[in-house]
């Protein structure tokens, strides 16, 4: 039986262009204005804001502006939380980008996952053996 030998680096390199890169997709980052008009949506919040506007037309200053204002610091909140929470949860697609042993013309070697080592990322149909604590990438069929 012939030893497995891996492939080489100009097979890697094309099956990384015909597959593109082993990762989970990736959704667009939000922008604050966006989640602005998410919480917006909200049927609560939007119960405070035509609440506040009912005062406000009725004449009640001091109870409108309450309103508005509570609303409003709401949807700060919210956006600040939301912002932060999609830094945390990049950083945290950062740590656990997947790592694997692939062999490469007969020689063992680590590759990275794509954000720490572009160059080393491998494609999608190559072998990869496994170990305690290694992780396989996102499209891997284990035979």
């Amino acid at each position: 039986m012939k030893p497995f030998s891996g492939l080489t680096e100009a097979d890697a390199a094309a099956r990384l262009r015909a597959e593109g890169h082993n990762e989970l997709p990736q959704t667009d980052r939000r922008t604050a204005f966006r989640i602005a008009i998410e919480v917006l949506r909200e049927p609560m919040l939007a119960l405070l804001l035509v609440g506040g506007i009912i005062y406000l037309v009725l004449g009640d200053l001091k109870e409108a502006i309450i309103l508005i204002g509570f609303a409003t610091m709401s949807i700060v909140i919210t956006v600040v939380q939301e912002m932060r929470t999609e830094r945390v949860l990049e950083a945290l697609r950062d740590l656990t980008s997947a790592r694997a042993l692939v062999v490469r013309v007969g020689e063992r070697r680590r590759i990275a996952g794509r954000r720490r080592s572009p160059a080393m990322h491998g494609p999608a149909g190559r072998r990869i053996d496994l170990d305690r604590g290694i992780r396989a990438g996102a499209r891997r069929r284990l035979g």
